[in-house]
């Protein structure tokens, strides 16, 4: 008998089923791992989602945080003990 194993081909989820998958595993209020079982997914690919909606969600604001921003520096007067200190430093 020549019996051709089953393939099966994945199908990558498109945006909005990841959308719709972390959205719905958050209005569930259940476990991480009680979600998955239900919908038969897997754990890790769960987590991966939520990680990467995490880091879109940063950054926006991480990348506006590092953003340079122009200073002006104000000059700074020496305590007068620093400047005696300086004159008794450089006489000798």
């Amino acid at each position: 008998m020549s019996a051709e194993p089953k393939v099966s081909s994945y199908k990558r989820r498109t945006r909005t089923e990841v959308q719709e998958l972390v959205a719905a595993f958050i209005s569930s209020g259940t476990r991480r791992s009680e979600f998955c079982r239900s919908r038969r997914s897997s754990f890790g690919t769960l987590n991966r989602l939520l990680k990467e909606q995490r880091l879109q969600r940063k950054s926006p604001a991480a990348s506006s945080a590092g953003r340079l921003v122009p200073v002006e520096l104000a000059a700074r007067k020496l305590p007068t003990q620093f400047h005696n200190f300086l004159r008794l430093f450089t006489a000798v």
